[in-house]
């Protein structure tokens, strides 16, 4: 008797290297961003480059380089521990203006708050000016159109990417209540950099991911 063939083993082989090499791809191709943080010279002035960007309406501003931007957060575009930052209170409307536009523009933000103090406090709604977004960490939060809503309870890092090129971005911090309205919380932007050999590896690293796969379907 003449045991039947199943069709699936003599391929399994061949199927876990597809899948192996489709996990390589989309794992290689999925690298960080690379990309060039402001160099602040004030609260409310630094460049990217030949860039001057500009804050406005932000209270309380000072530079830092008491934290990092180096964790699970930001893994989206890591930056290491000391990167200049701005600290300002939390109920600001800051607008920040760029001399260049600026493609894909990064904000970073650090410990903004939905917690404010012990007891039970209402959501905080950040509603930015052009959309955007979320490219790594800040877990927990609900998007709606241009809205970020941060409950109560937590302090929220991650990465924030705008749509398209900017010129100029406001947020309207909808902070309700007066407890805390002059606390801390830490921003920065960068602006993403095409490095050319990042580029040409990626391109590569494609076609061949491409060719390979065909390659396999071929000989299946």
């Amino acid at each position: 008797m003449i045991k039947p063939r199943n069709r699936f083993s003599a391929y399994s082989p061949r199927l876990g290297l597809v899948l192996l090499l489709t996990a390589f791809c989309s794992s290689a191709l999925d690298a960080a961003l690379v990309s060039q943080p402001v160099d602040w010279a004030t609260g409310s002035s630094g460049s990217i480059g030949a860039i001057t960007v500009t804050l406005s309406n932000i209270s309380n501003a000072s530079i830092t380089t008491a934290g990092s931007f180096a964790s699970s957060s930001y893994s989206a575009a890591p930056h290491p521990f000391g990167t200049e930052a701005i600290d300002f209170a939390a109920s600001s409307d800051w607008t920040a203006g760029f001399s260049q536009p600026i493609d894909g523009l990064l904000l970073y933000v650090r410990v903004w708050r939905g917690e404010r103090s012990t007891l039970f406090d209402p959501p905080t709604d950040y509603t930015f000016s052009q959309p955007f977004t979320i490219l790594s960490g800040l877990q927990n939060v609900s998007v709606n159109g241009n809205t970020i809503t941060m409950p109560d309870g937590n302090f929220y890092s991650g990465i924030v990417q705008f749509i398209g090129t900017t010129s100029s971005v406001s947020v309207d911090a909808v902070y309700a209540g007066t407890i805390g309205v002059n606390s801390l919380q830490t921003l920065t932007f960068a602006q993403p950099i095409p490095e050319p050999t990042t580029a040409l590896f990626g391109l590569a690293l494609a076609g061949f991911c491409t060719a390979a796969r065909r390659r396999l379907r071929l000989t299946a």
